[in-house]
């Protein structure tokens, strides 16, 4: 219910006009490299091959919104691993021009995955939709990702479009108009301190374990601030078998749990990870409970689970940094 209210409001934003834009100077390479390791764990998961390719002439800073282009990459890249049962999924990158002689920057994702017949293909983008009704029994979904993708691209003045072949797999392509600049590095906004153990925490891991896109943008463009490392697990199944993989050598430091989510719950993954099911080097990781329900008593419901700690939803941005800070010190 919560993934579905998150989805309604944000396209209600669209909807409104209130949605807005933030555009500053950034690194496209590092914000598809960073997005696109973030589900490594989920398409090893699967078997699948996920990579990308991105295009020499892509490698240089432009002016966009890096939020809203995650925001899309994250939205498409999910869709592909959830669709996709073998092969592969891939993203790729490159700039053009348009006629009138401006920078564009072009994405693919293209899957290996069930794909969608030709005469479902119009309805895709069309609000509370999906390409057949098992498709939500199956594999869940508001059929709100893809229309919030489209006016997301359309807000920037961009487009999206599909190419799909039942069977074989599905190509997304979009194009988004972007501004060259010049900076060496991007522009800092809003120049905060941060605590020196963020600043020494170099080597830390972080997994999110969040089912809601929209709070998987918020969450990871605050860690990106904070130069943190992080992966993704969409549920807490996702999450035990990630940590059961990650060498014992380069273990997760940290893990954000949300408490409600499909397959299976925070509440229920903490206890499996507490009792080993996660592996035993993992048993101790401290895990921070992300919950909208912020009474005591649900506090204390959270650490008899086995948590360590709480932050309630909607997550400030200092009450973020002051908690990682707070757990990423520790011995």
């Amino acid at each position: 219910l919560l993934t579905i209210l998150n989805d309604i409001l944000d396209y209600s934003k669209l909807e409104a006009g209130k949605l807005k834009l933030e555009c500053v100077d950034v690194d496209l390479q590092e914000t598809f490299d960073r997005t696109v390791r973030g589900f490594h764990h989920q398409a090893e998961g699967k078997g699948l091959d996920l990579s990308l390719e991105f295009d020499a002439s892509a490698k240089i800073y432009v002016t966009t919104d890096p939020t809203r282009i995650r925001q899309v990459l994250m939205n498409l890249i999910g869709n592909a691993i959830k669709f996709t049962e073998s092969g592969s999924v891939r993203v790729t990158a490159n700039l053009g021009h348009d006629d009138s002689g401006g920078t564009v920057l072009h994405c693919s994702v293209t899957d290996t995955g069930i794909g969608i017949e030709q005469d479902k293909l119009t309805r895709l983008f069309e609000s509370f939709q999906q390409a057949d009704a098992s498709i939500s029994r199956k594999y869940g979904g508001t059929g709100l990702g893809l229309t919030i993708v489209q006016h997301i691209c359309a807000m920037m003045k961009g487009d999206i479009s599909v190419e799909s072949t039942p069977g074989k797999g599905t190509t997304f392509h979009f194009s988004i108009p972007v501004q060259p600049c010049s900076s060496i590095q991007p522009m800092q906004q809003e120049p905060r301190e941060i605590d020196e153990p963020l600043l020494q925490a170099e080597n830390a891991k972080i997994l999110i374990v969040e089912d809601n896109l929209v709070n998987q943008v918020l969450i990871t463009k605050m860690l990106d601030r904070l130069r943190l490392r992080f992966d993704i697990a969409p549920n807490g199944a996702e999450a035990i078998s990630i940590l059961k993989d990650t060498p014992a050598d380069a273990p997760f430091t940290l893990v954000l749990m949300d408490c409600q989510m499909p397959v299976l719950d925070g509440y229920s993954a903490t206890k499996h990870i507490r009792a080993g099911k996660a592996g035993e080097q993992n048993s101790n990781v401290p895990i921070i409970a992300l919950t909208a329900n912020a009474l005591s008593t649900d506090r204390d419901i959270c650490l008899k689970a086995g948590m360590n700690d709480f932050l309630p939803k909607p997550i400030s941005v200092d009450a973020f940094e002051k908690k990682i800070s707070k757990w990423l010190a520790r011995p």
